[in-house]
């Protein structure tokens, strides 16, 4: 493992804010505006990767999206989300605009409380997990790595333990 974040101290390597703060041995995300998105990320690069997290929906909006960022700099990054009332999405941002990779897609594999997400990153391979249910696997030809954390979008709260980024064999 390169990054292994169980959230259990007065500190994180992830970043704190007024949007992010370490609560219950969790991060939790929680006060955000409506139409943002609040992000908060390790400065360590990775191009193969993979990054996982246990996330789960702690309140107010159900109909926008959490989980893992990765590949981001200074031209944009990647999300890839889930909702709690039962979906996900893959995206891109360019840091004002945004392009669905995969629009909000229902599936039954995202549950109440915690949601094992997991994204893994080979070269231009990007396969996304929600509870070890494979449900994303494309290829982007613009994915170069980059930076990596989690995203919490929109008026939601949300908490996040057992972060951790490993480098595959």
């Amino acid at each position: 493992m390169v990054v292994e974040e169980r959230f259990d101290s007065d500190e994180t390597d992830l970043g704190l804010s007024e949007l992010w703060k370490l609560k219950n041995v969790l991060l939790t995300c929680f006060n955000g505006e409506k139409d943002s998105i609040h992000r908060t990320r390790i400065s360590d690069e990775y191009e193969d990767c993979i990054i996982s997290v246990k996330a789960r929906w702690d309140g107010r909006a159900k109909n926008t999206g959490f989980g893992i960022q990765f590949g981001r700099s200074d031209e944009g990054y990647f999300m890839f989300r889930i909702s709690p009332d039962g979906y996900y999405q893959l995206i891109y941002s360019n840091g004002s605009e945004f392009t669905d990779l995969i629009p909000w897609k229902n599936t039954d594999v995202v549950k109440k409380g915690f949601n094992d997400l997991k994204v893994m990153c080979s070269g231009k391979n990007i396969r996304a997990y929600i509870n070890n249910n494979l449900v994303v696997n494309v290829e982007i030809k613009d994915y170069n790595g980059g930076g990596v954390g989690l995203v919490c979008a929109g008026n939601l709260d949300a908490s996040f333990d057992d972060f951790i980024v490993e480098i595959p064999n």
